[in-house]
């Protein structure tokens, strides 16, 4: 691509200048469309509460079928509404059924022949049927031993339930042979509820900082040698769908949040400034309509912007915008008909766009092309939600890609086929892993090694003991590589996870709120200058958290920032 996105005949600027020519965004549009067409959508009917059911209702309704019958009881316990008094004949419960009072369910009598035989020689009205009068079958002994037996139908149901390793403790650590301990553990708020959803790192050395997107809205960036809390970012009112460091400016951050909209933060100088904001808003296609924002990525040379939605009236949308500037450049929203979960750029070639959706097609763009129909060069159906799509090769050729399913399956694709050349189940994800049951395995990421393996990050939510693994996948086949040792009061579900390449330092987060600097090798064997994470005691991490380096930053505008951005 030259020069970016400059060119107004593949993207189509909303330029509002009078002297600008005016053109229509390229992005999406068919031969022979309208554009004047706009999409309507018919009004639903108001949901009427009087329509629900209720108590009163059938009392009422009940009451003014059986008008004029008139019941006297003569017990003197007589039991509250609705509940059909212990021992009475079945003459008083049928006359209390035709008063309209409702059956309580938990206190409704078993319909047993006993009871059956008077319904049959009466009718509604208490007159004398000439139906004969049935005999009750005889009636089974029931022996104590069948309460007490549990079916086996929910025997097996409850150990297929049951979670656990496969195999003791030293065959687990003979299979997994790579050794990790924490070497980092932190808490990002007090708060419950507050979940880390996502983390980057634009560095892979002791200087690197830490992103961390939370639930509240906020992200946090730490300093990743001590894992010490430098700021607060705030400033969207959303859930947090997505942190990035920028490629070529690793002190810029890009932020999004599932209000719209995403920011693009200068962390070069303090105070930390938010200097532009994106949005999707001014999309001419159901204008005024918010666009969620799911994810997002950056191209390699940081020019193009690239933002999934969630589906909106049928459409699910990919915006796009030139970095330096906050004007909508256009978008495609033909190719996906659910919701965009991942967008990733090529990393060698930045005019090549993967997205995955919940529709379950993986598509593959070239963004050289003026028309959406010209720049879908790919399609690939992994029949089955999408969650998560990443670039990977050999030797710098980044031609593969690995998706994970919502079913926690995990396909690697080669761009060019119409199959995944390798596909590993649950179930075969859940083996490697050494657990008895597959319903609670669940995937986390796909991290590319230095020597071209992946690394499947992957666990058990399990309540009584949840766990944490490493997987590769060598020549096609998974194999266990580490074990990441939790104990029972720090177990949590793992959402986000950033693999240090050079290092293999593995930074994890997840639904407790902890984060984790996840270090190869054992403690008691490692030195203190043999890693760029060195391993010291999680409790001593926690107290060299100091509140003093805490510094909160909402939303603002720098100058000198943005003209720099700006290439001015």
């Amino acid at each position: 691509m030259e020069n970016g996105l400059n060119s107004t005949n593949r993207v189509g600027h909303n330029n509002d200048s009078p002297n600008a020519v005016i053109s229509q965004p390229s992005f999406g549009k068919k031969p022979g469309e309208d554009p004047d067409y706009q999409f309507h959508v018919l009004a639903e009917e108001p949901i009427n509460d009087s329509d629900e059911y209720t108590d009163s209702d059938s009392d009422s309704s009940s009451s003014s079928e059986s008008e004029g019958s008139s019941y006297d009881s003569d017990d003197e316990g007589e039991a509250e509404d609705g509940i059909i008094p212990p021992g009475a004949d079945f003459a008083d419960q049928l006359e209390r059924a035709s008063r309209g009072k409702p059956f309580q369910s938990w206190v409704q009598p078993r319909i047993t022949e006993e009871i059956r035989a008077p319904l049959e020689s009466k009718d509604l009205n208490g007159v004398a049927n000439d139906t004969v009068k049935k005999s009750p079958p005889p009636t089974k002994q029931l022996d104590i031993s069948d309460l007490l037996e549990e079916p086996t139908s929910k025997k097996r149901k409850r150990d297929d339930d049951e979670d656990g390793d496969s195999c003791n403790l030293k065959e687990l650590c003979t299979t997994f042979a790579v050794p990790y301990h924490v070497a980092r553990r932190t808490a990002v708020s007090t708060e419950e509820e507050t979940y880390v959803l996502h983390v980057d790192a634009n560095l892979d050395s002791p200087d690197a900082l830490i992103a961390a997107g939370l639930s509240n809205p906020c992200i946090h960036v730490y300093n990743a040698e001590r894992l010490a809390l430098i700021a607060k970012l705030k400033g969207h009112s959303d859930v947090i769908t997505g942190v990035k460091f920028c490629n070529t400016r690793p002190q810029v951050l890009l932020t999004g949040g599932r209000e719209g909209s995403l920011r693009l933060w200068d962390l070069r100088t303090k105070p930390y400034s938010c200097i532009h904001t994106y949005s999707g808003n001014e999309m001419t296609r159901n204008p005024g309509r918010t666009k969620h924002i799911t994810c997002f990525d950056l191209d390699c040379q940081d020019r193009i912007l690239c933002a999934g939605t969630e589906q909106l009236f049928g459409d699910a949308y990919l915006l796009f915008w030139d970095i330096r500037s906050t004007r909508l450049m256009g978008g495609y929203w033909y190719s996906h008909g659910d919701d965009v979960t991942q967008v990733r750029f090529h990393p060698n070639e930045g005019d090549t766009l993967a997205t995955a959706s919940v529709d379950g097609l993986l598509n593959i763009f070239d963004l050289e092309q003026n028309e959406e129909d010209d720049a879908l060069m790919h399609t690939l159906n992994a029949d089955c939600s999408l969650r998560t799509v990443n670039w990977y090769g050999q030797c710098d050729r980044w031609g593969f890609l690995s998706c994970i399913t919502h079913n926690e399956d995990l396909q690697l694709w080669n761009r060019a086929d119409v199959n995944p050349y390798a596909s590993f189940s649950r179930i075969d994800i859940s083996t490697e892993m050494r657990r008895k049951s597959s319903n609670y395995v669940y995937l986390v990421d796909v991290h590319k090694r230095t020597n071209d393996e992946l690394l499947i990050l992957c666990g058990s939510s399990y309540r009584e003991n949840g766990c944490l693994r490493l997987l590769r996948v060598q020549n096609n086949r998974l194999r266990p590589h580490a074990l990441l040792p939790q104990t029972k009061f720090d177990t949590q579900i793992v959402r986000a996870s950033h693999l240090f390449q050079a290092s293999e330092v593995l930074l994890t987060a997840g639904e407790e709120g902890i984060i984790n600097l996840w270090s190869p090798g054992d403690p008691d064997e490692i030195s203190h200058d043999s890693s760029f994470i060195n391993a010291v005691s999680p409790s001593n991490t926690q107290e060299e958290t100091g509140v003093d380096l805490i510094e909160e930053y909402s939303n603002g505008q720098a100058s000198s920032p943005e003209s720099d951005m700006n290439g001015t």
